[in-house]
C-alpha cells in the first residue's frame, strides 16, 4: 500500500468512496457530511493544490483524505486550548471505503 499525492485522473474513484462514506455515516446516524460537503469541487480544489492524498494498492484506491497545513478557524478556539504552540497539520476530508473497514487503512494513513 501507498499513500501518495492524488491526481485529477483518481477524482472518480475518490467521490465514489466519499458518497460511500456518506452513506455509511448515513447509516449510523450521523449528520457528518449530510449536507452535500465535500463536494467534487472542493476535492478538485485539494488536488490542484497538491493537498489531496490516497492510500492505494496499486490501481485500487483504499482509503482518501486531504492534509492541511494552518487554519484560521482554529487560531482561536471556543472551549480548551492548545497543548503546544508549535506548528500543526489539519486532516480534512478523510474516508476509507466501507469495503476496506477494519483493515488498518485508516491507521497506516494517519501513520
Amino acid at each position: 500500500m501507498d499513500f501518495v499525492l492524488a491526481s485529477l485522473n483518481d477524482l472518480g474513484k475518490i467521490m465514489e468512496i466519499i458518497h460511500d462514506a456518506q452513506a455509511f455515516m448515513r447509516s449510523q446516524n450521523s449528520g457528518q457530511w449530510q449536507d452535500g460537503h465535500p463536494t467534487e469541487a472542493q476535492i478538485k480544489l485539494d488536488i490542484e493544490k497538491h493537498h489531496y492524498y490516497v492510500a492505494r494498492d496499486g490501481e485500487i484506491i483504499l482509503g482518501v483524505g486531504a492534509v492541511l497545513g494552518h487554519e484560521p478557524d482554529y487560531d482561536h478556539l471556543i472551549s480548551g486550548s492548545w497543548k503546544q504552540d508549535v506548528p500543526y497539520l489539519v486532516i480534512h476530508r478523510f474516508a476509507v471505503s466501507t469495503k476496506y473497514h477494519q483493515s488498518g487503512v485508516g491507521t497506516y494513513m494517519l501513520n
